[in-house]
């Protein structure tokens, strides 16, 4: 995967936890801090540039995805392997990275395959246990409205 040049992208800092970020409401902000990760929920700005997940486990409670430690305590397939699969909509306005983004080498972001199957078991074999970060935050949207996310192993 050849990572997107993002010259127009909003930089974003990690957050101090002592203010509120604007994507993260009260009850989502105390969650994080309590380390009690809520379900990712399918609407825009659930979580953001530098939320954290910790992988644990695969899980089929909600649909596809991973029970995961941090911001949220479960990450469907489809937000897992959509922004590596479309790469083109962080061409858009709107697009946010971190402020590490460009110094983060391509072998750290997450390529995964589109097809279910596949990105399971490539995640099952190399990141269960891991953190990982999201580093990109589509400006352009999904078929649900919602914004791709670029995620890379965390430091």
């Amino acid at each position: 995967m050849k990572k997107p040049y993002l010259p127009n992208a909003e930089i974003i800092e990690q957050f101090n936890m002592q203010n509120r970020p604007d994507f993260m409401d009260d009850a989502a902000l105390e969650a994080f801090q309590a380390r009690l990760g809520t379900v990712e929920y399918g609407s825009r700005g659930d979580f953001g540039v530098n939320s954290k997940f910790t992988i644990l486990q695969y899980k089929n409670e909600y649909g596809d995805g991973f029970e995961c430690e941090g911001t949220k305590s479960w990450l469907s397939i489809f937000k897992l392997t959509g922004g590596c699969n479309h790469l083109e909509a962080f061409k858009c306005a709107g697009t946010e990275k971190s402020e590490d983004y460009d110094s983060i080498p391509e072998w750290r972001i997450l390529d995964l395959p589109n097809d279910y199957s596949q990105a399971i078991s490539m995640i099952e074999n190399l990141y269960i246990g891991k953190t990982i970060r999201v580093i990109a935050k589509s400006g352009g949207h999904t078929q649900y409205g919602t914004s791709y996310y670029l995620f890379a192993l965390d430091k």
